[in-house]
């Protein structure tokens, strides 16, 4: 029997077995040490790979260097650089776009519109931001960045301070019966709102569904409001008019452009809401939730968190939006002009 040496098994075939193992091991640490490419490129760290400057006498680097740029020619030419999504990104999000103009004062089927929520006196100066006007806008999480995709379903919508119309927050008002385009949206009708976020496709529709344990909104855990690209009974929605003790009376009027009203979502009876008490950070900064719930005060009437405006464009040559638009002043001068004129207008005495 073979007698024991420290580091060493006993017995013969388990003592040439350790010894061939260790043999391996140094033929693969030889091979290592040989300036093959492909071998390096598999079993160097990440590190080495971003090395500007090549050890003396090594002519690995270089090579390592020539496929990288090889690889960032080929990625520009495809339009892959991450720099180049960006500005692909916020080019079609924050491009301007028009609206539609309505003619006879009412929202139609297949308008460019935008879904703003009115503001409201802050009771403090901080609360300014909060209590201002916002639009519904979509919502891109930081994942689309690096997507060859321009939109993905299901995707989350925020309510921003942007007023002006651009991509990300109009949406094209959408028949779901069948309506022919140009026709008045009604009271109580069922209508779509879809969105591309300023990208030629694909459309997404505003949708909604019952809260549940999987599903809530992040901040609030109210029922959240998202974007599907699926046409379905969640993607329906309704407007109601604004005094509730005239309802009635104007179920079936053609819905009046730029003016308060209520947006009803017609699978769950709940009203589209900015609670302005949640916030969250987005892609573009921090921006606030949108949910679909219905706040009622005392008097079980609607808040102030449930109403929208459906803005429509301006007709007047200078464009914009109905919000940009000047009030008639009498003699068609200017607010600012006419109070100068009046200004030191003294009333004569009846005495």
């Amino acid at each position: 029997m073979a007698a024991y040496r420290p580091g060493v098994l006993v017995g013969n075939w388990k003592e040439e077995a350790c010894l061939e193992e260790v043999g391996e091991q140094r033929d693969l640490r030889s091979n290592l040490r040989e300036p093959r490419l492909p071998l390096l490129l598999a079993v160097l760290p990440p590190v080495l790979l971003k090395a500007d400057v090549a050890a003396p006498g090594n002519t690995v680097f270089p090579l390592l260097k020539q496929e990288r740029l090889r690889d960032f020619m080929q990625k520009r030419e495809r339009g892959e650089l991450l720099m180049q999504k960006i500005n692909r990104l916020n080019d079609n999000l924050l491009k301007k776009v028009q609206l539609s103009v309505s003619k006879d004062g009412f929202v139609c089927f297949g308008d460019t519109v935008m879904l703003l929520s009115p503001g409201k006196e802050p009771s403090v100066q901080r609360d300014v931001e909060a209590h201002g006007e916002l639009t519904l806008a979509v919502n891109l999480e930081e994942v689309s960045i690096y997507s060859a995709v321009a939109l993905h379903a299901p995707c989350a919508l925020s309510a921003i301070t942007t007023t002006s119309p651009v991509g990300r927050n109009t949406f094209c008002v959408l028949s779901i019966d069948g309506e022919s385009v140009g026709e008045p949206v009604k009271f109580g009708q069922k209508f779509g709102l879809g969105t591309t976020g300023g990208f030629s496709d694909p459309m997404l529709y505003l949708a909604s569904d019952h809260k549940s344990f999987m599903r809530f909104a992040k901040k609030s855990y109210l029922q959240q409001v998202f974007l599907t690209d699926e046409l379905s009974y969640l993607t329906c929605w309704q407007a109601t008019f604004l005094d509730p003790q005239l309802r009635l009376e104007y179920e079936g009027f053609p819905i009046p452009a730029n003016s308060k009203l209520i947006i009803t979502h017609c699978h769950t009876n709940r009203s589209l809401a900015v609670p302005r008490n949640f916030w969250t950070r987005s892609y573009f900064g921090r921006e606030y939730e949108v949910i679909c719930h219905t706040y009622l005060d005392s008097h079980r009437v609607e808040e102030d968190k449930n109403y929208w405006v459906i803005v429509t464009g301006n007709p007047g040559d200078e464009g914009g939006t109905m919000l940009h638009r000047p009030e008639p002043q009498p003699g068609g001068k200017g607010k600012n002009e006419f109070h100068e004129e009046t200004k030191n207008v003294k009333i004569p005495d009846s005495n």
